[in-house]
């Protein structure tokens, strides 16, 4: 859990910034025709259907509930995977980046530390 915390207020700012961009991405993504959805036209009832992206609406695979009308578990799913990935860059960050290494000193009772 070390690893996932931020070090700085700039990494706090940047998987903030991440968490929202990746929100919105994966919105986007699920609201575009072809993509997160496709419209099917049946000609027998005259009717349109509409085939959901088990990925993008997978709360859809498990409750079998209209998004419509029941927005929270899908706004739900895409801010888990918006987390996800925001978490996925910033621990690749602080891989391939990582932060200067502070020294601990420890003290024993009154001495004072090593000067450095």
């Amino acid at each position: 859990m070390r690893l996932l915390r931020s070090r700085s207020s700039t990494e706090a700012v940047a998987f903030w910034g991440l968490l929202i961009l990746s929100y919105l991405a994966i919105y986007g993504l699920s609201e575009t025709l072809g993509v997160g959805y496709s419209e099917r036209l049946d000609p027998a009832t005259a009717s349109i259907s509409f085939d959901l992206n088990p990925f993008l609406w997978f709360p859809d695979l498990i409750l079998r509930n209209n998004p419509a009308a029941n927005p929270v578990p899908f706004l739900l799913w895409w801010v888990l995977l918006a987390f996800i990935v925001a978490e996925v860059v910033m621990v690749g960050f602080r891989v391939l980046r990582p932060g200067p290494r502070t020294r601990f000193v420890r003290v024993v009772g009154n001495q004072k530390p090593p000067p450095k």
